[in-house]
């Protein structure tokens, strides 16, 4: 049994046998690490879970990767244009020893990590972002305060006003406001 950082034989069984495959991965380009932690067994007491705030859980994850020189690209997703895969595969196996010991392992829901080739290609955030290239027009109605300058809008009226709020929006007199929404 092994009660705290490092490799036992059995870590040691399923780590070395990767990192010949992880040196075939590409070099170049950003490597990235995303992870999705459980809520209930972060939060709920012992023996459900850690009783523990979630956000003590997200910084110990910080500083981890910012320590390794990964960069916060949203919530949970991380990266890191200038390494390689090799570090990017060690960053992420050892998150494992993130204090306190044992929590990580027991908590985590899903954790990947990505390389992207071409940024420029492969992110389309500000092409999808209303006011973009691709979000240059609106398709259905939207909040007038999330509308940008740049793209043209109207306030609903008649039998648009009427379908108020959307699909999924919460009813309050607010959301039943047509000078609150553009189209």
């Amino acid at each position: 049994m092994n009660n705290g950082p490092g490799w036992n034989a059995a870590e040691l069984a399923y780590i070395l046998p990767q990192l010949p495959l992880v040196a075939l991965l590409p070099h170049n380009g950003v490597w990235c690490i995303s992870y999705d932690i459980f809520t209930r067994p972060t939060q709920d007491t012992p023996p459900r879970g850690w009783g523990a705030h979630r956000v003590a859980t997200y910084r110990q994850i910080l500083i981890h990767l910012t320590d390794r020189g990964f960069v916060q690209d949203q919530y949970s997703d991380y990266q890191n244009p200038g390494s390689s895969a090799l570090f990017a595969y060690l960053t992420l196996i050892t998150m494992r020893d993130i204090s306190p010991l044992g929590k990580f392992g027991s908590t985590v829901k899903g954790i990947k990590m990505q390389h992207i080739a071409n940024v420029a290609v492969q992110d389309q955030t500000n092409a999808m972002r209303l006011g973009g290239p691709l979000g240059r027009r609106l398709i259905g109605p939207t909040p007038r305060g999330l509308v940008p300058a740049n793209v043209p809008g109207v306030v609903p009226a008649g039998n648009d006003a009427l379908a108020l709020p959307p699909i999924y929006t919460r009813r309050t007199p607010a959301s039943e406001n047509p000078n609150n929404w553009l189209m």
